[in-house]
């Protein structure tokens, strides 16, 4: 599991020590090769992630965004697995 936060890095690395856990500095080393993203914070340099990142790093892109960030309309028409909370069946 890769996480990232350009906030709170510092703070996790204090309170969570998990061997399963690698923090890294940017967003594309926490997707490289991933099979899934999930969103949980909506910091600006996430929300501009535009699809084609998500399609081009990640294996086979699974989104699943804990804050609507993302407009699931376009990443769907990019053959981006998407899920929302609170969006419902689309």
């Amino acid at each position: 599991i890769y996480a990232t936060d350009p906030i709170a890095i510092r703070n996790f690395q204090q309170e969570i020590q998990d061997e399963n856990l690698s923090l890294v500095e940017n967003i594309a080393d926490t997707l490289k090769d991933a099979d899934a993203c999930i969103l949980v914070t909506e910091w600006q340099q996430y929300k501009d992630i535009e699809p084609e990142v998500f399609l081009n790093l990640m294996k086979n892109p699974v989104v699943i965004d804990g804050r609507r960030a993302y407009d699931y309309k376009t990443f769907i028409s990019k053959g981006i697995k998407y899920k929302a909370i609170g969006l419902g069946k689309h």
